[in-house]
């Protein structure tokens, strides 16, 4: 269950929200939010569900590891990420605006989101080494180690690398991968002024001519 929570949709949430609504198809609708909400809706289930499997199946000696330790604090983590992120939906709904950069209050989600995704990433191999814990009743706990860390680190490089083809592209210019709405905003701007200017000139060709 904690897998699924914080290597599958944990990490789809986050690349979907910093990465893939970068691309024309989000434009004004912002498509990528319900996906979001739903992908973290699963998550959340999920780690409840682990994490209270997790208690009663630790007895006496519940928080006495590193995993189960930062399970904890995942735990709180989560509560006050999911209340942050319809506090933030709440407040975007009741003030939608067309900004060029992203609004102060979306950054502390941003970081909480991403302090979550690594946290996750930690815990998940230690969770692997918990004698008769994640890997009990699996016929080969190696074959499930070597799954793991190879799903964990193709997920690490992907990241990786779209983190730098988004800030290579930021660098050159394409707002498209850094703001959507901004870019279209500035885009509409540039347009306008483009035929403001073009009105002048043919009014100016015009009094000429007369």
């Amino acid at each position: 269950m904690m897998f699924f929570a914080f290597g599958v949709f944990v990490p789809a949430s986050a690349i979907l929200t910093r990465y893939l609504r970068r691309f024309p198809l989000s434009g004004p609708k912002l498509w990528f939010f319900p996906v979001h909400l739903l992908l973290n809706v699963f998550a959340l289930a999920f780690f409840l569900v682990g994490f209270t499997i997790a208690i009663f199946i630790s007895g006496d000696e519940q928080f006495q590891s590193a995993h189960k330790r930062i399970g904890l604090v995942l735990a709180i983590l989560f509560l006050l990420q999911a209340m942050g992120g319809l506090t933030m939906a709440l407040i975007h709904n009741r003030y939608p605006t067309q900004r060029r950069d992203h609004p102060f209050i979306d950054r502390p989600h941003w970081l909480l989101g991403w302090t979550i995704l690594l946290l996750g990433f930690v815990n998940i191999p230690l969770g692997l080494y918990i004698p008769g814990g994640t890997t009990h009743g699996f016929q080969s706990s190696k074959t499930v180690h070597v799954l793991a860390f190879v799903w964990l680190g193709l997920l690490c490089i992907g990241i990786a690398v779209t983190e730098g083809m988004y800030r290579w592209s930021s660098r050159h210019g394409n707002d498209n991968w850094r703001n959507p709405a901004g870019a279209a905003a500035l885009q509409e701007e540039k347009s306008t002024n483009a035929n403001s200017v073009g009105n002048g000139r043919s009014r100016t060709s015009g009094h000429v001519v007369e």
